[in-house]
């Protein structure tokens, strides 16, 4: 029996683990292993929407609302990294065949959830998670 060797292992099938594997470099051999079956996850429960700045103006004033949503006790460099990177993120996504909800114009459909205070969250209908695990998957 002839041993198989994985550059890469990721552990958990959820939407980070899948991600994760899917923006490593092409030329490694990934491995994601999960505790079931890949639709067992806590992400396939998740119905709220994703947090995404509107824009680039938009991002200091989401770092604060994200701060704010964590009695400022969040790791400001982390925080600073999900806002500026969010749109480039849910932009791959939609690329890999997410089914963001649109408004009458066909742009995103923004709402406001949580702490924040402008419409800044985006779902696919009412069972984000489930849908994002599917587009990852596939």
């Amino acid at each position: 029996m002839e041993t198989k060797y994985i550059d890469v292992l990721v552990v958990g099938s959820g939407v980070a683990g899948l991600y994760c594997a899917l923006n490593l470099r092409k030329d490694l051999d990934v491995m994601v292993v999960s505790k079931d079956k890949l639709d067992c996850t806590n992400t396939y429960l998740a119905q709220g929407g994703i947090s995404v700045a509107r824009d680039m103006e938009d991002v200091p004033l989401f770092i604060e609302d994200t701060l704010r949503a964590g009695q400022y006790k969040n790791d400001l460099q982390a925080v600073k990294v999900l806002t500026r990177e969010s749109i480039e993120n849910v932009d791959s996504l939609v690329a890999l065949g997410l089914d963001v909800d649109k408004d009458e114009d066909g742009n995103w459909d923004y709402t406001k959830e949580g702490a924040h205070c402008v419409n800044r969250i985006i779902h696919t209908q009412d069972n984000t998670g489930e849908n994002v695990a599917k587009t990852l998957i596939k």
